[in-house]
C-alpha cells in the first residue's frame, strides 16, 4: 500500500493527487509490511488500523489507499471504456454524516434505499446476519478513525478473523455523485465503506455485480481457478488519473453469497444449486425445514433469465421462514431492494389465504410479525424461479475448535479405498456425553489461492484406537462422505454415545499437497487432539513373493508368516492382550482374490512350523472376507506370549504374487518370520484297467517315499485329474514299509502298517499329514479310486520342509 493525502478540502482531482504525490509512501509501506498477511496482501492477520491512524495523525494527513486507486479498480462489467471520473472523500460529500449511529441514537439497523441494484445482494447478506447497528459495529467495524479516513473492516477468512484496510475515497460521476451505494438517509455511510472493503477484498467493484457472480458459476465449480492476469494499465495522465480505463473480468476474485455470509458472520457458508441433475426436491424441502428450525441463514438467488411476474431477475432474497401445513409447502422471502411486488399464489392479496383457513391461522403470527418487504410463495413456484440457495450456519452456544493442517508428502494418504489412507491426519475427539455436532472441512479460500485438490471427503469413526483402515461394512463408522469436487464439505448429526471418535479428512489423490482447515462445533464439552500413528501402534513392514499359490483355506503352498512378540522376561505372571491389524496388499495385480487367516501356530517339537493342509476351524483366531481386491485386512486381539501364523491365500490357485505386509500392533516389539514354502515332488499314476477295492492293493498304484531325515513331517496330496465316472470317491493310505525299500505289498492293506488314512470323500482332492515319530527308510502311499473298476489318473504330491526325500512309483497294478 502507498498512502496519504493532506487532510484538506479538495475541489479537484489535481489537488487530491498533488497532495498525495508530495508524500513519502515508503514510510507507511514499511509500517504495513510489519503486519503479516497469510492469505493475501489485502487481508491482514492483525489489525493495523490504529497504527495507520497514528501515522497519519503525526503527519497531519489522511489515509489514501493507493492499492485501491481508480486506475487499478474495475468498476464495470466486461472490457469497457468510460470517460473521466473521480474519487472523493465521503466526509466531503456528506459533511454531517457519521459511520454508524452515535451514542443515544436509535440502534436499529437501517439500510440504504439508494443502492446500486446489482450490488443489493451484499446488503441482503448484511441484513440476514446482523439484527442491529451495535452488533454490526462490534463484528465488522471494530476499529476506524473517521478524522484520518482509515477503516479496518473485520472479515472471517480461512478459519480466523482478518482485516481489510480502506480509506474513505469513493468513486463519483461527473456530477460529483456517488456511483454506487449512498449513505443511509445521508446520515450513516457504513454501507459505502463496507461496499468498498468487499470490493477491495474481491479485487474490484465488478466482483459485487450479481450477474457477474452468476455467470461465474461454472468456473466456481472447478477446484482449480484459472490464473489471473494483471491488467495492462495505461500510463497516467498529468493529473494522476487516466482519462479512460480498461477493466477485465479476470482482474477480480469470484465470490458468492455463501462465501460473503461466511466472511461477515464467521459461520460456515454452503451453496446449493437447484438446477442440477442430482437435485431431489423432496429431500431439499426436508433440508430447508431443518435449516429453518435450526436458525440457519438462507439467501436465495433468482435466475437471471426467467422469472415469475413480480419477482426480480438475478436478485437475492432472504429466506426468512420455511413452513409446511398439511400438504402445503410455503417459503417466506424478503428483499428491500426489489422494485417489484409478488402477486402470485400466497401473496398478501392471494385468495388462497381465504380458501385455506388452516394455513392462514397457522401462519397468522408470522404474517403479522413479518417485515414490510416479506411475502409468501409456494415451494413449487420457489423452485421454478430460484436457481441457488446460499446457507450460512452460525453456531451460537456451541463450542468451536479450528484446526489448520495439511496433506503433505508423508501425510497425504489418499481416499479411504487406498492402501495409504492411514497416513492421512487423524484427529481424536473424546466426549463424555451425547452431543450435537457440525464439522466443516475446507480448503484454503479459492478466491485467493488456487488448489490442486480435485475432491475430498471425511470419515468419522467411533473406535478406541487410532483407525488404520476404513472398511465399508464396519460398525465403527459414524460418518462417511462421498468424495466431492468442492472446496468445502460439511457433516452434522448427533454423537449418540460417549467415547472416542476419530475424524479423518482425506483428498482423492495420494500424495497431493495442500493445506486444509477443520472447523468443529460441538454442543457439549470435549477434548480434542491431533494424533500421530506412532503413539498408538507399533508398525512393522515387510514383503514376500509367492511363486505358486495353493488351495484356499489351506496352508501348504500359500504364503505364511510367523508373528510373535519379544518380551524381556522369559516367564511373566501377567499376560498382555492387545489388538493387531494386518494389511496384505498385492499392488502389482488388482485382479487376484485375497483371503487371510490368522491361526495359532503349529509346532514340530518345540519349533513353530508351517500350517499344513486345510486350516482347522478350531485354530482360526480371525479371518478376512475372500474377495477380488488388491488388499485385505485382518484384525484380532492377541496375547503377547502366544505365537500366531498369518496365512495368505491367493486365488486363482497357482498364481504368482508380490505381497506387501503392514502390521500394526498395540503390543510392543512385534516380530515376524517368513516361513518358506516346503519343497515338493510329484508323480502321476493311473488306473488303466480299472481300480481295485479301497482295502486292497490289487489294481491300485503304490508309490514309495524314501525319507533322508529322521522325524520329518510330510504332507501328501492326491489330486484326481481324470476319471471315467461322474461322481467318484477317493481315499489315500500311508503305510510303514521299513526294511522293504524298493518292494511293494500284495493282497489286503495290513492295518498294522497304516500310519495315516485320509478322509473318504466324493471329491477330486484329498490330503493327509504325517509326522515321523521313528526313523524309517521307506513309506508306501496307496491311492484308491472308487467305485471299484473306475478308470482314471491322479497326481501324488509329497511336501516336506527340506525336500530331503525321494519319490518313485513301484507298481501300477
Amino acid at each position: 500500500m502507498q498512502p496519504i493525502v493532506q487532510d484538506q478540502n479538495v475541489t479537484s482531482r489535481e489537488t487530491d493527487d498533488q497532495a498525495y504525490d508530495s508524500l513519502y509512501p515508503h514510510d507507511l509501506g514499511a509500517l504495513l509490511a510489519s503486519f503479516t498477511h497469510e492469505v493475501h496482501d489485502v487481508l491482514f492477520d492483525e489489525d493495523p488500523t490504529s497504527y495507520v491512524a497514528k501515522y497519519c495523525s503525526v503527519r497531519r494527513t489522511c489515509f489514501h489507499d493507493a492499492d485501491f486507486r481508480a486506475d487499478r479498480v474495475p468498476l464495470r462489467r466486461g472490457v469497457r471504456r468510460w470517460d473521466a471520473f473521480a474519487w472523493r472523500r465521503v466526509s466531503k460529500l456528506f459533511p454531517s454524516a457519521t459511520l454508524l449511529p452515535e451514542a443515544g441514537e436509535d440502534k436499529t439497523l437501517v439500510f440504504p434505499r439508494e443502492c446500486f441494484q446489482a450490488y443489493s445482494w451484499v446488503f441482503t447478506c448484511v441484513e440476514a446476519v446482523f439484527k442491529d447497528a451495535a452488533i454490526l459495529r462490534d463484528t465488522l467495524f471494530t476499529s476506524y478513525d473517521v478524522d484520518h479516513g482509515v477503516y479496518g473492516i473485520r472479515v472471517y477468512v480461512d478459519g480466523r478473523w482478518r482485516y481489510v484496510i480502506v480509506d474513505d475515497y469513493l468513486p463519483v460521476n461527473e456530477k460529483n455523485e456517488l456511483m454506487f451505494t449512498k449513505p443511509v438517509d445521508n446520515k450513516y455511510f457504513w454501507p459505502c465503506i463496507l461496499e468498498k472493503a468487499l470490493a477491495k477484498m474481491y479485487g474490484g467493484y465488478l466482483a459485487l455485480d450479481i450477474e457477474f457472480i452468476l455467470e461465474s458459476v461454472p468456473r466456481a465449480l472447478s477446484m482449480t481457478p484459472e490464473a489471473t492476469t494483471p491488467t495492462n494499465t495505461p500510463l497516467l495522465a498529468s493529473n494522476g488519473f487516466p482519462n479512460t480505463v480498461e477493466c477485465r473480468d479476470d482482474d477480480v476474485r469470484r465470490t458468492s453469497c455463501a462465501k460473503t455470509l461466511q466472511d461477515l458472520s464467521g459461520g460456515v457458508g454452503i451453496t446449493r444449486f437447484l438446477r442440477t441433475a442430482e437435485f431431489q426436491k423432496d429431500e431439499w424441502w426436508a433440508s430447508m425445514l431443518d435449516m429453518s428450525r435450526s436458525g440457519a441463514i438462507m439467501v436465495g438467488i433468482t435466475d437471471f433469465e426467467n422469472a415469475l411476474p413480480g419477482i426480480e431477475t438475478a436478485h437475492a432474497y432472504r429466506i426468512t421462514h420455511v413452513q409446511q401445513v398439511g400438504g402445503i409447502k410455503l417459503v417466506m422471502l424478503s428483499s428491500q431492494w426489489s422494485p417489484q411486488q409478488w402477486k402470485g399464489d400466497w401473496s398478501d392479496d392471494s385468495c388462497l389465504w381465504q380458501s385455506h383457513r388452516d394455513v392462514s391461522m397457522t401462519l397468522r403470527k408470522k404474517r403479522l410479525a413479518g417485515d414490510h418487504f416479506g411475502f409468501w410463495m409456494s415451494y413449487n413456484d420457489f423452485l421454478s424461479v430460484f436457481i441457488q440457495v446460499h446457507i450460512c450456519h452460525v453456531f451460537n452456544g456451541f463450542t468451536q475448535h479450528v484446526v489448520e493442517c495439511e496433506w503433505g508428502r508423508d501425510t497425504a494418504g489418499g481416499p479411504c479405498f487406498d492402501h495409504h489412507w492411514h497416513l492421512n491426519p487423524h484427529f481424536k475427539l473424546r466426549l463424555s456425553e451425547n452431543t450435537l455436532f457440525f464439522i466443516n472441512l475446507s480448503l484454503p479460500d479459492t478466491r485467493f489461492a488456487p488448489t490442486c485438490v480435485k475432491a475430498m471427503g471425511m470419515h468419522i469413526l467411533n473406535s478406541p484406537r487410532y483407525p488404520v483402515c476404513y472398511l465399508h461394512n464396519t460398525q465403527d463408522c459414524v460418518v462417511a462422505t462421498d468424495y466431492v469436487e468442492t472446496d468445502s464439505i460439511s457433516v452434522e448429526g448427533n454423537f449418540t454415545k460417549e467415547g472416542v471418535y476419530w475424524i479423518v479428512p482425506s483428498a482423492d489423490l495420494t500424495g497431493v499437497m495442500s493445506r486444509f482447515i477443520l472447523r468443529m462445533f460441538v454442543s457439549s464439552p470435549f477434548v480434542f487432539s491431533s494424533e500421530v500413528i506412532g503413539n498408538h501402534w507399533n508398525t512393522l513392514k515387510f514383503s514376500d513373493i509367492i511363486e505358486c499359490s495353493g488351495e484356499f483355506c489351506a496352508g501348504d503352498d500359500n504364503a505364511q508368516v510367523l508373528i510373535r512378540f519379544l518380551t524381556n522376561d522369559k516367564i511373566r505372571e501377567e499376560v498382555s492382550v492387545g489388538p493387531i491389524v494386518v494389511k496384505v496388499a498385492t499392488p502389482e495385480d488388482k485382479n487376484l482374490a485375497i483371503g487371510l487367516f490368522l491361526v495359532h501356530s503349529s509346532f514340530a517339537g518345540s519349533k513353530a512350523s508351517r500350517t499344513l493342509g486345510v486350516v482347522d476351524k478350531g485354530d482360526i483366531v480371525a479371518s478376512s472376507p475372500y474377495a477380488v481386491t488388491d488388499r485385505a485386512y485382518i484384525m484380532a486381539d492377541v496375547c503377547d506370549n502366544d505365537v500366531y501364523t498369518l496365512i495368505t491365500c491367493i486365488s486363482p490357485t497357482g498364481s504368482r504374487a508380490e505381497i506387501e505386509y503392514t502390521l500394526w500392533s498395540a503390543i510392543p516389539s512385534p516380530q515376524h518370520t517368513i516361513l518358506p514354502v516346503w519343497g515338493r515332488k510329484s508323480v502321476t499314476v493311473s488306473w488303466p484297467e480299472g481300480s481295485g477295492s479301497f482295502y486292497g492293493v490289487k489294481n491300485n498304484p503304490q508309490i514309495e517315499i524314501c525319507p533322508e531325515r529322521d522325524f520329518d513331517t510330510f504332507v501328501i496330496k492326491m489330486n484326481l485329474v481324470e476319471c471315467n465316472v461322474t461322481d467318484p470317491a477317493i481315499v489315500l493310505f500311508v503305510l510303514q514299509n521299513a526294511g522293504n525299500k524298493g518292494d511293494g505289498i500284495k493282497g489286503k492293506i495290513p492295518a498294522n502298517q497304516v500310519l495315516k488314512r485320509s478322509q473318504y470323500v466324493r471329491h477330486h482332492f484329498v490330503q493327509c499329514e504325517l509326522q515321523l515319530l521313528e526313523p524309517t527308510d521307506s513309506l508306501l502311499v496307496i491311492p484308491c479310486l472308487q467305485p471299484t473298476g473306475s478308470k482314471g489318473a491322479c497326481a501324488i504330491t509329497v511336501s516336506t520342509e527340506t525336500s530331503d526325500f525321494s519319490v518313485r512309483v513301484l507298481s501300477s497294478v
